[in-house]
């Protein structure tokens, strides 16, 4: 004699309840160019890290050298970033990041006031198409020869003078969002200790390039 014994169970999915998306329309993306690959992106499943807020050179040197529990993604406010005032330091702090690729798989600027737009700055080059353009051969004007016209004038602080063409080995992402903001600041304060639990992030912008855009074509 057989018997036959039905369970019924009631599935959940277990994602849902240890990951919280997180909304973000603003992040560097991979480029190329005549001669070289630049910008961002993520490996094919996203680049994962501990959280840690960063408020001062504490934070930078805990992410850099003395955290235990690396790959970091740093969380930059805008106004420890200094997008507003000195951009020249946001390129110093992004260049001290792309140093240490074992130790950082990602960078996360939150902008808690909406405060980055800024007349005059510009992450292009102050000769932009610099090479490329119509004048690139031409001895007098190529090379902005007479006049660089993408300069920031006496605002030159307010200038990235070429960050956009950094090729950087980790993705980054700007989040605007009031409610994500506090929960990224709310999962560091409950879980960003020296122990486990730590809070972790998930930054996801695959994209392949094939060096430059001549190779590109021509594969």
């Amino acid at each position: 004699m057989r018997q036959t014994v039905v369970t019924f169970t009631n599935g959940d999915r277990i994602k849902p309840k240890i990951y919280k998306p997180i909304e973000s329309n603003y992040f560097c993306f991979r480029r190329l160019n005549a001669t070289h690959q630049i910008g961002c992106n993520s490996k094919e499943g996203g680049n994962v890290g501990v959280v840690h807020v960063v408020n001062d050179q504490t934070d930078i040197d805990h992410v850099l050298k003395t955290g235990q529990h690396y790959p970091y993604i740093p969380v930059i406010t805008a106004k420890y970033f200094k997008l507003l005032t000195d951009p020249r330091i946001c390129r110093d702090i992004l260049n001290q990041f792309k140093s240490s690729p074992k130790r950082i798989t990602g960078v996360l600027v939150i902008d808690e006031k909406r405060t980055s737009e800024v007349t005059g700055l510009s992450p292009d080059k102050t000769c932009p198409n610099d090479g490329f353009g119509l004048y690139a051969d031409d001895t007098t004007y190529g090379h902005c020869g007479q006049q660089e016209w993408n300069s920031a004038g006496e605002s030159t602080l307010k200038h990235n003078d070429g960050l956009m063409f950094n090729d950087w080995p980790f993705p980054i992402f700007m989040v605007r969002n009031a409610t994500n903001i506090e929960e990224i600041k709310d999962c560091f304060k409950r879980y960003g200790g020296p122990e486990y639990p730590l809070c972790g992030i998930q930054l996801e912008a695959p994209m392949n390039a094939a060096k430059d855009s001549v190779a590109c074509i021509r594969r």
